[in-house]
């Protein structure tokens, strides 16, 4: 086993380097612990992300929810601010939902959405009509990109499903010396899963969509006689949108008067700036610490996965303005 590269080389450059653009309060941790729900996390068994085994069948779900997954980047468009919305089985979803939404479709009518040989050759105008919504889903281009690109290399190396590299009979490893998944989803499938910044010349992982994968198939999975991540706990919380926003609400986290009014206007904040890093650095940061205060009261430790989730939820709950950065990994 190997340890998570995202905690090194954030710990490394916080170590290393001041941020200049946001500043943790520690000393706010304590009481924003007394509020967070800890036992009530869980994810929703009804949307349409949760595919019926006795439907769909088990290698169809793992397919999905690795296809899907590596397509879960922004939902508001740039400049409008408009969410995406589409319609499914009745119901209207937006954002995340939507995007299951639309796989769940593209299913139901018969295409074969998690088949490399499907995706390689997938044409920009199918792809618009898989997610079809009012408002449209922003990035289209850059999300064919992904999914023909991931189709072929599902062809050259997993004869076109994730499947069958992916075991749920055997322990599954997420850092296993370049064979654990978060691993092999990052290193074969760079425009898909790869998630990495540069801050003062230094490179810093975040990996959050592969990291959110383990946590998406051990939360569908868990329950699954023989099922087991030996190594969950070495995940981090997922430096995305929500989390740093409410932790800057509950006052952990602080933004420079600049970075705050780009924020709080909804101005774009350029990917792999030193603003966006740093909010990605801080959030992570803020993650292991809130996870070591929780842990150091428990007899049963809780992972980064399970406070992630918590995170979420709490965050869900609240009218939060979160920053604005268009990329493909979170």
């Amino acid at each position: 086993m190997t340890a998570n590269r995202v905690r090194r080389t954030v710990s490394d450059v916080l170590c290393w380097y001041d941020l200049d653009h946001v500043t943790v309060h520690a000393d706010r941790i304590e009481a924003f612990l007394k509020d967070l729900a800890i036992g009530q996390e869980g994810s929703d068994p009804s949307g349409p992300q949760v595919l019926s085994e006795a439907e769909y069948g088990l290698d169809t779900i793992v397919d999905y929810l690795l296809v899907s997954n590596s397509l879960n980047f922004v939902y508001d468009d740039i400049d409008t601010q408009r969410r995406f919305t589409t319609e499914y089985d009745g119901e209207i979803w937006t954002g995340a939902y939507a995007l299951w939404a639309s796989m769940r479709r593209a299913l139901d009518e018969g295409r074969p959405i998690t088949d490399g040989e499907y995706l390689r050759t997938l044409t920009l105008e199918e792809t618009k009509d898989i997610f079809r919504g009012d408002p449209p889903i922003p990035m289209i281009q850059a999300r064919h990109e992904i999914l023909t690109s991931m189709g072929t290399t599902l062809c050259d190396i997993a004869d076109g499903h994730f499947h069958t590299e992916v075991s749920l009979d055997e322990p599954l490893w997420l850092f296993d010396d370049g064979n654990g998944l978060v691993e092999w989803l990052t290193s074969e499938f760079p425009r898909a899963y790869g998630d990495e910044r540069t801050y003062s010349g230094d490179t810093v992982y975040f990996d959050k969509k592969a990291q959110l994968s383990a946590g998406i198939l051990y939360g569908r999975f868990a329950d699954r006689p023989g099922f087991e991540i030996p190594d969950l706990d070495e995940l981090t919380v997922f430096a995305d949108y929500l989390i740093p926003a409410l932790l800057r609400n509950v006052g952990i986290l602080e933004y420079s008067p600049s970075l705050a009014r780009k924020v709080d206007e909804k101005r774009p904040i350029a990917e792999n700036s030193p603003e966006e890093v740093e909010i990605r650095l801080a959030t992570v940061h803020v993650g292991e610490k809130l996870l070591e205060r929780v842990n150091a009261g428990r007899s049963e430790p809780i992972t980064a996965y399970t406070l992630d989730q918590l995170l979420w939820l709490a965050g869900r709950e609240r009218d939060l303005v979160h920053h604005l950065t268009e990329t493909t990994a979170y």
